[in-house]
């Protein structure tokens, strides 16, 4: 649709397309990217790159195995040297080529059976993978079986999921594994989950799925008028090329727009009841959050003032956004504003 007709459906489902099926659908990866990926770095080839790097570094590394050597540290601060000085254990480790390039990492993962809090997507987490510790809010998807993952909001026992992320670059096969403080326990670490990194894919393509539900109103055997799915007249014809489907089974689509108000008439494969849900199945591409945090704050130990404000921060923002919503959701209630509520539910989702 072009750029002028976008802006007259007000819809928010306006960014959300449709596919036959998320197996079979195509999905151009190089279409309306953020600007965040203008400043990474991808591999043509991330695989061949891994083998050649390794190859590389085992030729090069044994030469000097178990020699001692002796490191020298530039730009030490105070802090730094304090924490040396501790008894907390220090890892030094070298970094192989492009490992401080930043990516968009794939995580296979699979929650801890003993951690019962919900584990959401775009939530704070402390990330161990290999040597490295970082703080950073994945997204999580389930594997479809295709080249495309669809988005899931909080993940379920007993399944493997991925966790996308922006970070500097870490190469397959590291162990991850998902941390996160119990403010209510003296903020003692708990674990979240465990897996593996998988690879560094900036085309990998993540779908959040929504179902847009409408209600017959007027039947004529397969012929019926629905209501409740858009409501104005451009949103219809916005949408009409896609595909309906009913709870019962049916298939159907959009013939016309009706009057001003969302009203449509449809069509379907058979005769449709008046009890009968019709639907339209939508997605949308959705990309890693961005947090800037990931490479740039160092953690040193899990008490620290600074560190532990982080999650109280984000623990406070999620509350504030699903209040906000709920506010608005009960005060459109009250005032019978369908298409509003409609936008504040999703919102919420």
């Amino acid at each position: 649709m072009p750029e002028k007709d976008l802006k007259t459906t007000g819809n928010k489902c306006i960014n959300f397309r449709g596919l036959s099926s998320l197996k079979e659908g195509s999905w151009d990866p190089n279409e309306n990217l953020p600007k965040e990926y203008s400043n990474i770095y991808h591999f043509q080839n991330f695989k061949q790159t891994t083998k050649k790097i390794i190859k590389t570094t085992h030729e090069e590394g044994l030469k000097i195995s178990g020699t001692y050597i002796k490191i020298k540290i530039k730009d030490f601060k105070n802090e730094d040297i304090s924490f040396i000085l501790s008894d907390t254990p220090l890892i030094i480790s070298s970094l192989l080529e492009h490992e401080k390039k930043v990516c968009v990492m794939h995580f296979r993962i699979t929650p801890h059976y003993e951690y019962h809090e919900k584990i959401m997507s775009k939530n704070l987490y402390e990330i161990h993978a290999g040597f490295r510790r970082f703080l950073s809010k994945p997204i999580f998807s389930f594997d479809q079986t295709s080249d495309k993952l669809k988005y899931e909001k909080s993940l379920i026992d007993d399944k493997f999921y991925y966790a996308t992320i922006y970070s500097q670059l870490i190469y397959s096969n590291t162990p991850v594994i998902l941390f996160r403080p119990d403010l209510m326990k003296n903020n003692q670490l708990e674990l979240v989950g465990k897996g593996t990194v998988v690879e560094e894919n900036s085309n990998k393509i993540i779908l959040k799925k929504i179902i847009l539900t409408g209600y017959p109103l007027k039947i004529q055997k397969k012929k019926a008028v629905v209501r409740f799915m858009f409501f104005n007249p451009e949103d219809v014809n916005y949408f009409k090329p896609i595909e309906l489907s009913t709870k019962n089974g049916l298939r159907g689509h959009i013939k016309e727009s009706l009057g001003t108000h969302g009203y449509m008439k449809c069509f379907f494969n058979d005769f449709i009841k008046s009890h009968d849900t019709v639907c339209m199945t939508l997605y949308k591409r959705v990309f890693p959050k961005l947090f800037r945090e990931t490479w740039k704050y160092k953690i040193y130990y899990g008490n620290r003032s600074d560190y532990i404000k982080y999650f109280v921060d984000d623990v406070n923002l999620i509350r504030e956004k699903e209040n906000l919503v709920r506010k608005q959701i009960n005060s459109l209630d009250s005032n019978n504003q369908g298409e509003e509520k409609n936008k504040a539910q999703m919102s919420l989702d």
